[in-house]
């Protein structure tokens, strides 16, 4: 990987693709906020992080990671393992795709994120996807949900029966009423 200039394709697939409303500028690291509730994933993956700041070190170009403004704050919706790398290698700005909207807006981009670009999602990935969409979008159906996050409708059904499950532990079940009265 060292000595060689390359610019890293990650494709968006369509529907997640640049929009006419889309402004490209570069943002201070320290103005994005990763820490929203938009990252999708179970977690960072340690060795794309490490993969991509060593190909940002050596002057590879990645795309814009795309961000959505509220007013106020820049918020991450895709290219957080990007914006690690980038940290990592010292840098202080990154290219973005900036999208107006709120953390709402962020998040559903963010759940149909990475199905066909970048770091495939994991199992782990897909299902705390679905948790978060299950979280702040409940009143969706299971197949609008399933086509948000891009998972089979099976694995919403199963997430939000045992979220269902879980959250009736912590509640006592509501008093039923038998034929006896």
């Amino acid at each position: 990987m060292r000595g060689a200039s390359r610019t890293c394709q990650l494709t968006a697939p369509r529907g997640l693709r640049r929009n006419p409303f889309t402004m490209t500028k570069k943002l201070k690291l320290s103005e994005i906020v990763t820490d929203a509730g938009t990252q999708v994933r179970a977690g960072l993956n340690e060795a794309t992080v490490a993969d991509y700041a060593e190909a940002l070190a050596d002057g590879a170009k990645f795309p814009a990671v795309i961000v959505f403004h509220d007013g106020s704050r820049y918020i991450a919706a895709d290219g957080f393992h990007r914006i690690e790398a980038a940290t990592r290698t010292g840098a202080t700005q990154i290219e973005c795709d900036v999208r107006k909207g709120s953390k709402t807006d962020a998040l559903k981009y963010a759940l149909g994120c990475n199905v066909h670009h970048g770091l495939r999602r994991s199992n782990a990935d897909k299902r705390h996807a679905v948790e978060l969409a299950v979280k702040e979008f409940g009143k969706f159906s299971d197949s609008t949900l399933a086509e948000i996050c891009a998972v089979n409708r099976e694995l919403v059904a199963e997430v939000r029966k045992i979220n269902l499950l879980d959250s009736s532990r912590l509640t006592p079940p509501p008093t039923r009423i038998g034929l006896d009265g």
